[in-house]
């Protein structure tokens, strides 16, 4: 006899389109802050405007101009403040030689300077006497110094007093008779790049050897600036 087996048929399935909708769904995420820049702020950031570090180079720095004061400068005992100046002499004769330093009081910033001038006038009144074996090397030296006076420049006078030949670096007297004296003379002197530092100094040094006398005063400096 024919047993029926039984056979898994499948069942038809009535599929259809359905539209689904969509739906928005917000993700967050780390968004870094955009700070909102100032005109202030972005002016710093300007090609054109100088970093906040620079310096800018003093214009007519007055360093010591005497008309009631010494200004803070430092000096030994042969200079003076006197007539609106400093001065250096003296009616002592001396039997050996010496030296006397006439300083700037303070630092200057010459750092934001590529270039600056020394300008500042300067006298010699010397006795028209003279004796070889006693009376010599009247000389007076204007200096610079780039670290507050630790080593010191000396600077070539520019232009050379009338009545004056080159002394090294020195203004220096002359010969016998009133050719060793030299008129106020104004000087305008180019400050070497060792010298254009933020402790920059300023210093005017007398000196003689076996020296008998220097009028009183001998040495006359004024109105000295940084240009």
């Amino acid at each position: 006899m024919d047993v029926p087996v039984p056979v898994d048929v499948p069942v038809p399935v009535d599929v259809r389109v359905v539209d689904v909708p969509v739906l928005d769904v917000f993700v967050p995420i780390d968004v870094p802050t955009v700070r909102d820049v100032s005109v202030a702020d972005a002016a710093r950031f300007d090609a054109g405007t100088p970093d906040a570090g620079a310096r800018a180079c003093p214009t007519a720095l007055a360093l010591g101009l005497f008309d009631t004061g010494t200004d803070g400068w430092t000096f030994d005992s042969l200079w003076r403040q006197a007539s609106g100046a400093m001065v250096a002499g003296s009616t002592t004769r001396f039997s050996s030689s010496y030296t006397q330093n006439l300083t700037s009081g303070a630092d200057a910033d010459l750092s934001g300077c590529s270039a600056a001038l020394l300008t500042f006038t300067v006298r010699l009144d010397d006795d028209p006497g003279y004796e070889s074996s006693v009376d010599r090397s009247e000389r007076l030296s204007p200096q610079c110094s780039g670290d507050a006076g630790a080593t010191w420049t000396s600077l070539t006078p520019s232009p050379w007093p009338a009545r004056q030949s080159p002394c090294a670096t020195t203004y220096c007297s002359g010969g016998y008779s009133s050719t060793r004296a030299f008129p106020t003379t104004a000087q305008s002197i180019a400050l070497p790049s060792s010298c254009l530092t933020t402790r920059a100094r300023i210093r005017f040094q007398a000196r003689g050897v076996s020296v008998w006398r220097l009028l009183n005063p001998g040495w006359t400096v004024d109105s000295i600036r940084i240009n």
